[in-house]
């Protein structure tokens, strides 16, 4: 069960709901959906301008990777689209705490960025469930829907505890986290090592408590940008500037690239988040039905096999 408040509600920009939020979760972080912002851009620009200088602007704020790039990128862009005197574009630029993710890469968020997780599952119980329904009705179908649900979860788990992905190479870490990682989420990670190898790591300065290193793209091409790695010596622990662990919960390619060239040949505890992990639920409780349920791989087998 979760314990205190969340770390970080993500809702549609609604006043009501944003004065409520910090109300009652004043230390929670409340972003705004980028989704739902940027399907706004068509309204709020003209046909000329959205054809011409949205996808500009989209890059701005998907891409940027700290707030000074953001802040700099929007105003040439803003400049370059004559677009410094729309009032939409700059309430949004003094929100932009809100919704920018650049703003809230630091903050784990299992790589959600609006509310369209909400939304799937809206579109999910629509296929059960009309405004049609009867009460009882309703509920009948509800539950079916739920079931559906329980059925998916339960033959991932059958996938993750019985099939073993196939690996790329002998690396040891691969071999390590195929064990680990579930199936979604090893694909990610493995697709993170298939990635990692068109890096190449250059120490920028190296001290007694720091290190600090560029991770490169081989074919150097303009669109990709160096990303700047730290290693804090003492802790043996190191962070890179694109904050996918952060934000996702998994090593990106440029750490992983880190990790190659200085044989690092498994990955360590503190960057395997158990959530993402095949065990992920072992011991932990919940109320089904009623029941009182502890999750272990050999009552999963038995809920599949009836």
């Amino acid at each position: 069960m979760p314990k205190g408040a969340p770390n970080l509600i993500i809702t549609n920009q609604d006043p009501a709901l944003t004065k409520a939020i910090c109300e009652v979760f004043p230390k929670t972080i409340h972003r705004y959906c980028l989704w739902h912002i940027l399907n706004k851009f068509p309204d709020k620009l003209n046909p000329a301008t959205f054809r011409d200088h949205y996808q500009s602007i989209k890059n701005v704020i998907v891409h940027s990777t700290n707030s000074i790039e953001f802040e700099r990128s929007w105003e040439e862009v803003m400049n370059c689209a004559d677009l410094v005197e729309n009032d939409w574009l700059s309430l949004m630029y003094e929100l932009r705490h809100k919704w920018v993710p650049t703003y809230f890469n630091h903050v784990f968020s299992a790589r959600m960025s609006s509310s369209q997780r909400s939304e799937s599952s809206h579109s999910f119980f629509k296929k059960y469930v009309c405004s049609n329904n009867s009460l009882m009705d309703f509920i009948i179908r509800f539950n079916k829907a739920l079931r559906h649900q329980r059925h998916n979860e339960l033959v991932a788990d059958h996938t993750d505890l019985n099939e073993r992905p196939k690996v790329k190479s002998n690396w040891p870490m691969e071999l390590q986290m195929v064990n680990v990682y579930t199936k979604n989420k090893w694909l990610e990670f493995q697709n993170e090592i298939s990635l990692s190898h068109g890096y190449y790591v250059q120490q920028a300065s190296i001290g007694i408590e720091f290190g600090v290193y560029n991770v490169i793209n081989f074919q150097g091409s303009s669109s990709a940008k160096h990303r700047l790695l730290t290693h804090d010596i003492q802790r043996d622990d190191i962070s890179c500037s694109c904050m996918k662990f952060q934000f996702e919960g998994i090593p990106c390619r440029h750490m992983l690239a880190f990790f190659r060239i200085n044989q690092v040949f498994h990955l360590p505890d503190q960057y395997i988040l158990k959530r993402w992990t095949k065990d992920a639920k072992i011991g932990v409780h919940y109320t089904m039905a009623e029941q009182n349920v502890v999750d272990d791989p050999e009552s999963l087998i038995l809920l599949i096999a009836k």
